[in-house]
C-alpha cells in the first residue's frame, strides 16, 4: 500500500489514537479511519470510503465547515 497523509488525529486516551487519512496515489481519493492501539502496537482499519467532494476542501485534506 502507499503511504498516505494523516489528515486528523484524535486521542482516544487508554485505547489509542484515531487516525483519518488521505491516500491519493488510487484510481480515486481514499480515507482510511484507523484505530493506532498503542497499548497492543498494533493498527486496525475500522473503515475505507471514498469522501464525499462537497464535504471537503479540493484536496481532500479539510472537511468543510
Amino acid at each position: 500500500m502507499t503511504a498516505g497523509v494523516i489528515n486528523e488525529e484524535d486521542d482516544l486516551g487508554d485505547r489509542g489514537l484515531k487516525e483519518l487519512v488521505l491516500y491519493l496515489e488510487w484510481s480515486r481519493p481514499l480515507h482510511a479511519v484507523v484505530l493506532v492501539d498503542t497499548k497492543r502496537r498494533e493498527e486496525r482499519i475500522l473503515a475505507v470510503y471514498e469522501p464525499i467532494p462537497a464535504l471537503w476542501s479540493p484536496d481532500f485534506r479539510r472537511r468543510r465547515r
